[in-house]
This record gives C-alpha cells, sequence and structure tokens, in this order.
C-alpha cells in the first residue's frame, strides 16, 4: 500500500491547507490511498516524498487496552484511539462506522520503540486514521486526522 498526500503547508487560505483539515473525514482530493504487489521504491518519481519508505511489522494480535486513556500509537484493524478527547473526531469516526467504513490503520508520530524516521512527518503531531469501505468499483477511502 502507498499512501499519498496533497497537503499545503504553507497557504493558510489553501483549502489544503493541512490545518483546515484537521477532524474532517478527507477523501481522495487530498490523500490518495493505493494497493499494489510489493516493489521497489522508485528512485525518481513525480511524487518523490522527503520521507523515506518503511515497512510496517506487524506483531502478535492483541486486544484493545480497556482503558483507552492508555491509548496506542499505532495499530492495524480494530476501533480507533482518538488521542484528545475531541467530540467532533469522535462523531466524524462514529459516522464514518456506521457508513460501513472499517478503521484499517492508525498511525501516530513515532516514538520509544519506532524506528528513526528521515524526512519531515507528513502528519505533525496529529494520529492518521485511514477508514477503507468495500464498493463494486473496488473501495473507497477516508482520513482522520485527530
Amino acid at each position: 500500500m502507498s499512501i499519498f498526500c496533497a497537503f499545503d503547508y504553507l497557504d493558510y487560505k489553501n483549502p489544503c491547507f493541512f490545518a483546515r483539515n484537521i477532524h474532517k473525514a478527507i477523501g481522495s482530493e487530498l490523500v490518495q490511498c493505493l494497493f499494489h504487489p510489493a516493489a521497489a521504491r522508485a528512485e525518481a518519481s513525480p511524487f518523490q516524498s522527503e520521507l523515506e519508505g518503511y515497512r510496517v511489522t506487524v506483531g502478535q494480535e492483541t486486544s484493545d487496552p480497556e482503558d483507552p486513556s492508555t491509548g496506542v500509537p499505532h495499530k492495524i484493524g480494530g476501533l480507533p484511539f482518538l488521542d484528545y478527547d475531541h467530540p467532533s473526531a469522535r462523531g466524524v469516526s462514529a459516522d464514518l462506522l456506521a457508513d460501513g467504513y472499517l478503521h484499517l490503520l492508525q498511525w501516530s508520530f513515532p516514538g520509544a520503540g519506532d524506528c528513526r524516521v528521515k524526512g519531515n512527518w507528513p502528519f505533525a503531531n496529529y494520529s492518521f486514521h485511514l477508514y477503507l469501505k468495500l464498493t463494486e468499483g473496488g473501495f473507497d477511502h477516508k482520513v482522520l486526522l485527530v
């Protein structure tokens, strides 16, 4: 899977400005999610990223903690841990789940136990939540930054 973002980080008047899209369901106009067979990263591409490519290592399946305040920085599947208690983000997540989307993954800023990341992290201090819904034509995705 590859994820491409089209956020603007400088022009606060631009609808693509990163901070304008916090706690909102973001679609393919700002984030592209592509599923493909494993492949080497291209040496040169118009979609070049400052962030190096990293593989995701999947650990043992575990249950979510009973106390959601302990949080989970990264996860695949399950219910999202919305790190900050923002009713608007919780409402957006609930609406996506009610509309048939599944919470596919959650990434937070790399911390203890993660590798050293080279390049600018595209989601600042926010957690990136990817929701996926199967459709007749394949799938649809939404992203929520919390």
